[in-house]
């Protein structure tokens, strides 16, 4: 993601950049004939490794040697995450302690806030209550309190949990599985809510200025909560409807960043925490956080940080019970007075809360002082992180029996041995069962499901549109078009390297529930799995024709999954989530350098964290979303690497299923099925 202006140079960072791991001269020998040893791994000499650089890694060409992948898995020590407060007293300001995550929040202070309790600081305008809108019956947009809804009708029933106490004046619902307070909430505690607002065909906005003169290395927090329930409507309801667009967005100046952007999402694979009586809450779609810069979630009970950005109800009971999840992201914007968060919503049927904005910053060094480091707050979630060190790292040693001393993560990938594979050019390890071929799906005319190659595809009609880069080469058969702006590969990907491709499945066109692959893995006598697939995909939005209006490229119902099990235990690994492109998302050049796709993204989400590996050099991704191949270098027609750890208990046998239900229109790849572990 590229920021909107170019920021103002601020003080000389701190020490960011972590150690490069070069591969030394011999592999860790592996056991044989077991799976591939990746090779271990000595840091150059460099600078201390900073706390929130992502390590980097060189990818190899031969395809039985994985890329570098560090542990995704968090800390086994929690961070310490100091509640927020009331508005401070006696100062303007108010310092945050540190975080024992490797995270330094000592020197970001309280610049603004607005806790919808009448205690705001640097509020420079705000949302008042008089501009609350009541659509009655549910609907509603604006401030209240518990104790003091604005409506007769009483709380929206998505916001109440009546289990066991009468929050909305209905009386108490035992079966009720929606909502996002319950009776712990403090009554008199304000927050902002948006229920049900279909009112208009555009979005609802509100606005808040703050003052954050003389502040730099801004961020922002937010408290927010909802869940949705699928099927309370009608039997097709899947909660959260698909195209809900809520959207926070800061200006600073004339500079305007999309810091939180809430997009529905399958919520199969996630729990939401429970309703005050004890049942499960929710098991509709889920609304995830993202942003033009990576976000942060912290849950409410500890203030540790998440696997996952998903939206949840408030913590039932304990010290922090009525208490929502932090969300966090950084402003990249330059340095300026005034900071404008607009709030644009457009939600049907549900509910979302938020409480607590607080705009976050440095202090900039005065003239005559040493310059402070001014570190930033939150941590991209989608990249693992080293532990910072506190003496500086020294240069290994020249002496082919010198071993340097790495950290904990490091050490750990360099333990970490490439378990299975599966890269459809018959290059297999430990695979038991594969997708074979004579299984794919053809339905003509674009429609396509398995495997294939650009120089012997096997549909008649030839390689489909949305896969073809075809701006300088004919790869389809049907010529060349300077003008097309949706392929993945162009003329440089190998023409022989397979790959799997899943192109326009839409149930009523393949006359089943869902189509499926499955591959079976070896993955006994190792621990700490984690999975690794070469992703791509690109769209554009239609500028003219039948599609134009309604087409955005990716549907926002697309519903494709790779499902792992490890003899009974399942995880989504890789869920895919349509959203919308925005205008800070660049995707790779096509052959002729025009800039590729416009049209809604594929993010690669899941039940645990998904990391994004750049296929130029291995470098980690600041989003996790699909992209075209590179067009030209060494590594051109190769696909990004997305990796997420697996939780389930080891066994003998990983089963990884790939489930495409719905995509209507467009194309996505995936290559270099990878399984790595840790020896037990």
């Amino acid at each position: 993601f590229q920021p909107s202006a170019e920021p103002t140079p601020g003080p000389t960072p701190g020490p960011t950049t972590l150690p490069t791991f070069q591969p030394s001269a011999e592999p860790t020998p592996g056991p044989t004939p077991g799976p591939t040893t990746l090779p271990t791994f000595q840091p150059s000499p460099g600078p201390t490794p900073g706390p929130t650089d992502p390590p980097t890694f060189q990818p190899s060409a031969e395809p039985t040697t994985p890329p570098t992948l560090l542990p995704t898995a968090e800390s086994t020590t929690p961070p310490t995450l100091r509640p927020a407060a009331g508005p401070p007293s006696g100062s303007t300001s108010q310092s945050l302690a540190p975080l024992e995550d490797g995270i330094d929040l000592s020197s970001l202070t309280v610049v603004a806030r607005e806790g919808f309790d009448g205690q705001g600081q640097n509020i420079i305008t705000k949302f008042e209550t008089d501009s609350n809108w009541d659509g009655g019956h549910n609907k509603f947009f604006g401030v209240g309190s518990i104790e003091d809804w604005p409506q007769e009708e009483g709380l929206p029933w998505n916001i109440a949990d009546s289990t066991v106490v009468d929050l909305n004046g209905y009386g108490t619902n035992v079966q009720d599985k929606v909502a996002v307070f319950g009776r712990k909430r403090d009554r008199d505690d304000g927050f902002f809510a948006i229920a049900d607002d279909t009112r208009m065909a555009n979005t609802t906005t509100a606005i808040w200025e703050f003052d954050v003169d003389g502040y730099q290395d801004l961020h922002l927090t937010i408290d927010m909560g909802g869940i949705s329930r699928s099927g309370y409507f009608h039997d097709s309801d899947p909660g959260f409807p698909l195209d809900t667009d809520i959207k926070f967005e800061v200006d600073v100046d004339g500079c305007k960043e999309d810091a939180f952007v809430l997009s529905p999402v399958d919520g199969a694979a996630f729990g939401t925490r429970l309703m005050d009586n004890g049942n499960m809450s929710g098991g509709g779609n889920l609304l995830e956080v993202s942003g033009v810069n990576p976000v942060t979630k912290r849950l409410a009970e500890d203030g540790t940080i998440a696997l996952n950005q998903y939206l949840d109800k408030a913590v039932p009971s304990g010290a922090k019970s009525g208490e929502l999840d932090t969300f966090t992201t950084a402003i990249t914007c330059p340095t300026g007075t005034v900071l404008t968060l607009t709030l644009s919503a457009r939600l049907a049927k549900q509910a979302v809360v938020f409480d607590n904005i607080e705009i976050l910053g440095v202090l900039p060094p005065s003239p005559t002082a040493a310059p402070q480091l001014g570190v930033s707050k939150s941590t991209p979630t989608s990249a693992p992180s080293l532990p910072p060190t506190s003496e500086p790292t020294e240069a290994p040693s020249t002496a082919p029996t010198s071993q340097p001393t790495l950290p904990s993560a490091a050490i750990d990938a360099a333990l970490r041995t490439l378990v299975a594979s599966e890269d459809f050019d018959g290059n297999e390890i430990n695979v038991i069962e594969a997708f074979d071929s004579t299984n794919n799906w053809d339905a003509g005319h674009q429609k396509f499901f398995g495997l294939g190659n650009i120089g012997n595809w096997p549909q008649s009609e030839g390689l489909p549109f949305r896969v073809a880069d075809e701006t300088e080469a004919d790869l389809t058969g049907m010529g060349i078009y300077p003008t097309d702006k949706a392929g993945i590969f162009g003329k440089n990907r190998d023409p022989n390297n397979n790959f799997f491709t899943i192109s326009d499945v839409d149930e009523p066109g393949n006359g089943v529930k869902i189509l499926q692959a499955t591959w079976e893995f070896d993955v006994d006598g190792y621990k700490d799995l984690q999975l690794s697939i070469d992703f791509g995909g690109v769209s554009e939005q239609p500028e003219s024709g039948y599609l134009y209006v309604t087409h955005r490229g990716y549907p926002r119902d697309t519903d494709i999954k790779f499902v792992v099990e490890v003899e009974g235990c399942k995880e989504d690994a890789f869920v895919m989530a349509a959203v919308e492109r925005g205008t800070m998302v660049e995707t790779r050049l096509l052959d002729n350098g025009v800039p590729s796709g416009g049209g809604n993204l594929l993010k690669a989400i899941g039940a645990n964290t998904v990391t994004k590996y750049l296929a130029e050099d291995g470098s980690v991704a600041t989003n996790v979303y699909l992209d075209k191949s590179v067009a030209a270098g060494d590594r051109a027609g190769e696909l990004d690497t997305f990796t997420t750890p697996i939780m389930c208990p080891e066994k003998s046998t990983l089963t990884l299923r790939v489930e495409a239900k719905r995509l209507f229109l467009e194309a996505m790849v995936f290559d270099n099925i990878k399984v790595t572990g840790i020896p037990i």
